[in-house]
């Protein structure tokens, strides 16, 4: 587990002023990096050793919209491990008062192969904080029927990570790009479900559905034609 500072910047947040989700999940990554360094799984240890966490699902909750210059207190514990799946989730709170939780579930990837490796390839056994269980759940399997195309996106060189594919955090921004502009509401509730990766210059095609305050959005890679991510993100009134 690992409990840090963090100070939502001005570069955090959007046009109304509230942070945004792939703001906070960058912090939240951060975060989950530097817990591992504890245990001396650094990335290029990693690297060495062939293997690298991969997320494929996460849910965060918000209280209320968090502004620039506010000082909150990130914490992260490695909850579980069933099968091949890892949980890990997240709370930050400001004035002692909690605004937000996460959960995430992460696998081993062999780099090489692209396929998932057992969690014995990582070496070092993690703890279990089961008793900091966040109580969020990710679903496996969205419904998708109905959704219709709202936009395009090309996977950039800028928006890659140094697993050489489409960063988590950047996931958010482009569902949060689907949605009407609204200045006074801010994002409650994101869950994305990452299908398959997604490297640079594939063609992503966006479909959205949904009414009131919340919204299902998948995306296609084009280029490889097959699934890309599916979230579901729901705003409230700041």
């Amino acid at each position: 587990m690992i409990k840090k500072e963090i100070v939502v910047t001005s570069f955090d947040v959007d046009a109304a002023g509230f942070a945004r989700p792939s703001a906070l999940l960058r912090y939240m990554q951060q975060a989950a990096r530097e817990d591992l360094d504890q245990f001396g799984m650094t990335y290029p240890q990693m690297r060495e050793n062939g293997v690298v966490f991969v997320l494929y699902g996460i849910r965060m909750e918000l209280s209320r919209p968090l502004k620039a210059y506010e000082k909150l207190s990130l914490e992260t514990y490695s909850v579980d491990i069933r099968g091949a799946s890892f949980q890990r989730d997240f709370y930050a709170f400001s004035d002692g008062k909690e605004v937000m939780r996460a959960t995430s579930k992460w696998v081993l990837l062999d780099f090489v192969k692209r396929s998932i490796a057992h969690p014995s390839r990582l070496g070092v056994e993690l703890p279990r904080y089961l008793d900091k269980d966040s109580g969020l759940t990710v679903d496996k399997r969205l419904d998708l029927s109905g959704t219709v195309h709202v936009m395009d996106r090309t996977v950039y060189q800028s928006m890659l990570d140094e697993n050489e594919h489409l960063n988590n955090c950047v996931y958010a921004d482009i569902v949060t790009d689907c949605l009407e502009y609204d200045l006074k509401k801010y994002v409650s509730s994101i869950e994305i479900l990452f299908h398959h990766e997604a490297a640079p210059g594939d063609e992503l095609s966006l479909e959205m559905k949904g009414e009131g305050d919340s919204r299902v959005v998948c995306a296609s890679d084009v280029t490889k034609d097959r699934p890309c991510f599916s979230a579901t993100v729901t705003r409230r009134d700041a």
